[in-house]
């Protein structure tokens, strides 16, 4: 029996296709959105001349202008293709019924330099146009107007090819069934990557030959990814696998038999044994062991194992084997963090490096539960951080004229980077400065961010208030050509003529060469050719020191010709805006104002954040409240999704933090509501990405991270901030209900899951929460604000018991807090666990030492 029960409950028996199935679920983090480009497997180039048959007038020519009054930059820019583009809609499917074609649908977006390849290689060429017209109904996505669409058949081009990015293009039945996928093609073929032509003709000429078997066969494939999907964020359900020949046989063991086997277990088996074991037998187990078998077991379990173990106890247990889940999978993922770890430049894993907003969170967070009792990984976590963000901030990778982050770096030294830059990317990077400079003390950090959020106040910003999506990576060089990277990119005889004397301290500071200084291995240097990316190679004074001027002169010469680099720069044509408004991007931004503005004392950030807010509450909410998801001439009719309500909603929290308005706080309280009716999954628990749409075939809860925005463990961590500081108690239901049903998801890869964990923590261990107690005109009070911005308080967001409105709702929310409430003369800053005092601060001073003590971290 001994020799079936270790057989039975091997690794590679059962953990491990266990871990393997739930990983590919998550594995998508790791390729989805990082960037348009090419896909890796491509079909075998075969003849056909059918393209190059087609002659005559355009079958619809004209017609695409349809698109002109659409709320999208991304589908205006094709409005005079010859392509007969029809927007997603009843339009198309209804047509496509109609005369028994397959739609071809294109997604992506105005700043992506692979979408607008292929427009102008391939959506421009009339024999092309003539084919597409012909054979398809052609179908336009914004992949940032229509995330629910973009995220589902991202999904299904992973699972049928393995590839993902954009221009995404998808084959479907007329039912809205997906055939077939592809990313970018070329117009001509490229070694085994088949030309836009080519495509084309394979897909008209299987759907000509038998297109009652290609929608059967769409239909199937559907069914099966359907049903692998579900299974996969199914997670090891409670009763196990009772019916394995080795369950079986352990089953029939004599319970102390069992007993000891159990106890007896090594590591490896003792995670399949939790996984496989049906909950009610475990139950029966775990109740009879000692405390210290109890503990000995919970601590050897690793993050899957411990997840669904977790599901499957419902005593006192329940919560500590969850703590043992969140504990490990967070030492997975910083031991994953760390391997991956370039010593040299910062980072994280081989090029292209995108804005590291979500593993520099991670790691301070880490450093600040970790500091002092882990042999040196808070130093460790610190020291990452660090090199990191000082190789960023001084690299190509940040424009070092007029700020800014770009989307990612295509090398190691975050040098030349893809020269989009996104506002989301602007609203988290804030957000990582704010949180590492808090714990650090490093004010250069706090000053970065602002440097950021000041780029997208000046370049970014609707008139009114909004923030637009973002700048591209191509402008129009000097020919006339639009060409990646020429609105950033300088030869040094132009920098040398605009500095003039100020050149040689110039060029040492950016490391300008007469040939270019892009790196020799980088992949960019055939697009860009003998240009300089500008770079911080180092200090104005240090450089100054070695062309023997003062350190105080050189500061202002180098100053003074960077305006003049900037002013003249803004003279080039500019990159493509995509001047679209969303309200889940700019809730990013928001919350970046209000972090920055609040650590910095900065009351002109925090009222730009609050300018945003303001606009999306007035021109993006439907007649009946809820949000609506994009603006560009008005608000489109599209009602808002889950990424729209997670970040906004975030974004009015952080406002209230920073303000003490209860404005931001009940808008706040009365969206989640909206979303919760409108998104809730009532049957399985979570949030949809969107509404219930008949013409897409796959309604998807986004739980996993990607380079944006997780809806799903952004409106998690929502719910549990919102119960932590008002005490809700259907929002900690709800919270708790995700947390069980996903966990097991997140243990099989927690860096795909950082926000979830996150929430998931605080949860389970509810941070301290921060209470202001005072008038506003009390001095005290004022002082106290002061002394508590260096602080670093993930998740415990200030409450203000104010004498005032925001005191009313709390005492409304949470009786217990009435012994707090405001005191003329009396202000004081109280720490609190469950709403009751633990400790509290009547001076700025005190405060000070508590914090330095508690919240902060030396830098090295």
């Amino acid at each position: 029996m001994a020799e079936s029960l270790n057989q039975g409950f091997s690794m590679n028996d059962t953990i491990k296709k266990q871990s393997a199935r739930l990983t590919t679920g998550v594995i998508l983090a790791a390729f989805v959105l990082t960037g348009c480009g090419k896909p890796s497997v491509a079909k075998r180039e075969h003849q056909s001349s059918e393209v190059s048959t087609e002659s005559g007038e355009l079958p619809a020519a004209g017609k695409a202008n349809r698109l002109v009054s659409e709320q999208s930059a991304y589908l205006r820019l094709h409005a005079n293709d010859p392509v007969d583009w029809y927007p997603w809609g009843q339009e198309a499917f209804e047509k496509a019924k109609r005369e028994n074609k397959p739609l071809l649908v294109s997604i992506g977006y105005a700043s992506c330099p692979w979408s607008q390849k292929m427009q102008t290689e391939s959506f421009l060429d009339a024999t092309i146009a003539r084919f597409m017209n012909r054979h398809f109904i052609c179908v336009l996505v914004d992949r940032e107007e229509r995330p629910d669409v973009n995220t589902a058949f991202l999904h299904f081009a992973f699972w049928k090819r393995k590839i993902s990015g954009w221009p995404l293009h998808v084959w479907l039945s007329p039912e809205g069934m997906p055939f077939d996928v592809g990313v970018y093609f070329p117009p001509e073929s490229q070694g085994n990557i088949p030309s836009w032509r080519l495509n084309l003709e394979t897909r008209a000429k299987a759907w000509e030959d038998a297109p009652l078997d290609v929608a059967k066969n769409a239909r199937m494939e559907a069914d099966i990814y359907l049903r692998q999907f579900r299974q996969r964020w199914l997670g090891p359900q409670p009763e196990g696998n009772p019916e394995a020949p080795e369950v079986k046989a352990f089953l029939a063991l004599p319970p102390d038999e069992q007993m000891a086997q159990f106890l007896a277990l090594n590591d490896d088996r003792l995670q399949s044994a939790a996984i496989n074991l049906p909950a009610s037998h475990l139950e029966e187990m775990v109740a009879k062991l000692k405390p210290e078998q109890t503990a000995g077991l919970t601590g050897r379990l690793r993050p899957l194992a411990a997840a669904a173990l977790s599901l499957k106890l419902q005593g006192a247990l329940r919560d500590s084997v969850m703590q043992r889940y969140l504990s490990a999978s967070r030492s997975e993922f910083y031991a994953k963090l760390a391997a991956s770890f370039d010593p040299s430049y910062g980072g994280f894993g081989p090029p292209p490096r995108f804005a590291p907003h979500q593993p520099l969170d991670f790691l301070i967070r880490f450093a600040l539960r970790e500091r002092g009792n882990t042999f040196g990984r808070d130093r460790e976590a610190v020291d990452m951080c660090t090199l990191t963000i000082s190789k960023l901030l001084a690299g190509g990778m940040r424009d070092q004229l007029g700020d800014g982050f770009h989307r990612y770096s295509t090398d190691v030294y975050w040098s030349v980077p893809q020269f989009e830059k996104m506002i989301y990317d602007q609203g988290y990077m804030a957000q990582a400065l704010v949180i590492a400079g808090q714990l650090l003390g490093k004010r250069e950090y706090l000053l970065a961010a602002a440097g950021a959020l000041g780029y997208a106040a000046r370049d970014l910003s609707h008139p009114e208030g909004g923030f637009y999506c973002a700048e591209g990576s191509s402008s129009k060089a000097g020919d006339g050509q639009m060409v990646e990277g020429a609105y950033y990119v300088w030869e040094k005889k132009e920098v040398d003529a605009i500095a003039g004397a100020a050149a040689p301290l110039v060029n040492t500071v950016f490391g300008i060469e007469e040939r270019g200084n892009l790196p020799m291995d980088s992949t960019m240097r055939g697009r860009l050719g003998n240009t300089n990316v500008l770079m911080m190679k180092q200090t104005p004074e240090a450089a100054g020191k070695e062309l023997g001027i003062e350190p105080a002169a050189a500061r202002t010469q180098f100053e003074e010709a960077r305006a003049k680099l900037l002013a003249a720069r803004s003279k080039r044509p500019r990159p493509t805006l995509e001047d679209k408004i969303l309200t889940s991007w700019s809730g990013v931004a928001i919350s970046g104002f209000a972090r920055t503005g609040w650590a910095l004392g900065d009351a002109a950030l925090i009222q730009r954040g609050e300018k945003a807010a303001t606009f999306i509450l007035e021109k993006l909410r439907s007649k009946d409240g809820g949000l609506l998801h994009a603006y560009l001439d008005g608000a489109a009719p599209l009602p808002g999704y889950s990424e729209d309500y997670a970040t906004f909603i975030a974004a009015l929290m952080d406002l209230y933090d920073a303000t003490g308005s209860v404005r931001w706080l009940s808008a706040a309280l009365q969206l989640q509501e909206r979303q919760i009716t409108d998104l809730w999954d009532k049957e399985d628990g979570g949030f949809f990405d969107g509404p219930d749409s008949p013409l897409l075939f796959h309604r998807m809860k986004s739980m996993d991270e990607t380079s944006e925005i997780s809806a799903g463990s952004s409106s998690l961590l929502n719910l549990v901030q919102l119960h932590n500081m008002l005490n809700i108690a259907d929002y900690r239901d709800k919270a708790r209900r995700i947390v069980e049903r996903f966990g097991s998801n997140t243990a099989a890869a927690p860096g795909a899951f950082t926000r979830f964990l996150r929430a998931a923590e605080f949860l389970l261990d509810p941070p301290l929460q921060f209470v202001l107690s005072g008038t506003p005109d009390d001095a005290a009070r004022t002082a106290l604000l002061e002394a508590l911005r260096p602080c670093c308080r993930p998740g415990s967001l200030l409450l203000y018991m104010d004498g005032g409105e925001s005191q009313k709702l709390l005492l409304e929310k949470v009786p217990d807090l009435a012994p707090l409430s405001a005191q003329p003369g009396k202000s004081a800053l109280h720490l609190c666990r469950g709403f009751k005092t633990e400790k509290s601060f009547t001076t700025a001073a005190a405060l000070s030492a508590w914090i330095k003590a508690n919240c902060t971290v030396a830098a090295p």
